[in-house]
């Protein structure tokens, strides 16, 4: 059912479970993400009310508890919890969190095409590489020469992300990526002038499409 699936349900009922009582809350949810953008919105939804129920509530989980729980509510889940900078591997429960990194200016461009991530991994096979040390002092470089694995699954259900990056590519980012499982495309930028100009870009080429100006924060 809709409420079964629904992870704000979900997030109240797995605390629940845990504490042996009942959550008594008024929850008004604003999504400004496109629904499966491959941004983790309904991610970071569940661990932003954890938070508020957590506190709320006074509720002293240990921490294998919470990362326990953190976990049961989806893979991107402790991530977005700590909300820090960091590494994540396994499938999302192992965190190393590392410095600080530029705090780059972000353009995020979405076709308003919901893409199946069940889809996209059930179709791909990823080979295991060899773990890597990234390199944090010259991290641009290092992820230039990386790429998602996913995109190629992802511009199958979608071909307008292979245009967005095409266009993306082409403007003065840094680096241009796929977020995710998409269908989200970014760039990142050294200063607003640029982004800016990517940004009429886009507009120009894609005036339907939604699209976002932000900017990278090591901690919220």
């Amino acid at each position: 059912s809709l409420i079964k699936n629904n992870i704000i349900f979900k997030t109240v009922n797995e605390i629940e479970k845990r504490i042996n009582q009942k959550i008594i809350l008024d929850i008004k949810l604003t999504k400004n993400l496109p629904i499966s953008s491959g941004m983790g919105g309904g991610s970071s939804n569940a661990a932003n009310l954890l938070k508020c129920i957590i506190n709320l509530y006074d509720i002293k989980f240990k921490e294998k508890e919470l990362n326990d729980l953190l976990l049961s509510l989806g893979a991107d889940v402790p991530f977005c919890y700590y909300s820090r900078t960091g590494v994540v591997s396994g499938i999302g429960e192992i965190i190393r969190f590392t410095k600080k990194i530029p705090e780059y200016y972000v353009l995020l461009v979405n076709p308003l095409v919901e893409i199946s991530t069940k889809l996209i991994f059930n179709s791909i096979n990823i080979e295991k590489n060899k773990k890597e040390e990234i390199n944090e002092d010259n991290l641009i470089s290092f992820l230039r020469s990386k790429k998602n694995d996913l995109e190629v699954s992802a511009i199958i259900q979608c071909n307008q992300i292979k245009s967005i990056l095409k266009t993306l590519k082409n403007t003065n980012s840094l680096l241009t990526r796929m977020t995710g499982s998409g269908a989200t495309c970014f760039s990142l930028f050294k200063d607003k002038k640029d982004l800016n100009e990517a940004d009429k870009i886009v507009d120009n080429l894609y005036p339907k499409f939604w699209k976002k100006k932000t900017k990278i924060l090591n901690q919220f």
